[in-house]
């Protein structure tokens, strides 16, 4: 004769309260996961490279189109696979007379969400012509990041078919000795 086994009501109720606890801290974990990934996702800057030349001069500016601040860690200026590490020595190549040229510093600006900086601004000028003839030569690098510090590398060559999307890096990686100062 077998013995039907005794449903003790104290362990089932003790088994129930642990399994409902357990399921009460899993349900607050996978609550926290989720707070914090759309509060970072509410600090996200996302950094275009944009501007404008023609008979109004030149622009070149960074964008953040994102809802959260972007900072900007560094960047490199290249035109003809040539480093630029100032606006200066990039526009004395032209040898040419610019009437009013505004120049910015990059590394280290922080650009609101919704905001633009112009790094380069110049009036309608024969340097801005010779400029504008040539910007499709231009490339410029960026390394940003979230106030969370996750980083961010956009490249723009100023062609029609740049896509302007920037790639999520550990680290900028734009060697030091490359690095566009103003």
């Amino acid at each position: 004769m077998k013995l039907k086994p005794k449903i003790n009501a104290d362990r089932f109720l003790a088994f129930s309260a642990i399994f409902i606890s357990v399921s009460a801290l899993v349900v607050s974990v996978l609550e926290l996961r989720m707070a914090d990934k759309q509060q970072r996702l509410s600090m996200l800057p996302l950094i275009t490279i944009g501007g404008s030349y023609g008979s109004k001069g030149v622009i070149i500016r960074l964008q953040n189109g994102g809802v959260g601040p972007g900072i900007v860690t560094c960047a490199r200026l290249k035109m003809k696979n040539q480093v630029y590490i100032h606006w200066d020595d990039l526009l004395g190549q032209f040898k040419a007379p610019g009437y009013d040229v505004n120049k910015s510093s990059v590394k280290g600006i922080i650009i609101p969400a919704g905001e633009s900086r112009e790094l380069l601004s110049i009036t309608p000028s024969p340097l801005a012509d010779s400029l504008a003839a040539h910007i499709k030569e231009m490339r410029i690098d960026v390394c940003y990041s979230s106030l969370y510090e996750e980083t961010w590398c956009l490249a723009d060559d100023f062609l029609p078919s740049s896509r302007n999307t920037a790639v999520s890096v550990t680290d900028c990686t734009i060697p030091e000795n490359e690095q566009f100062e103003y």
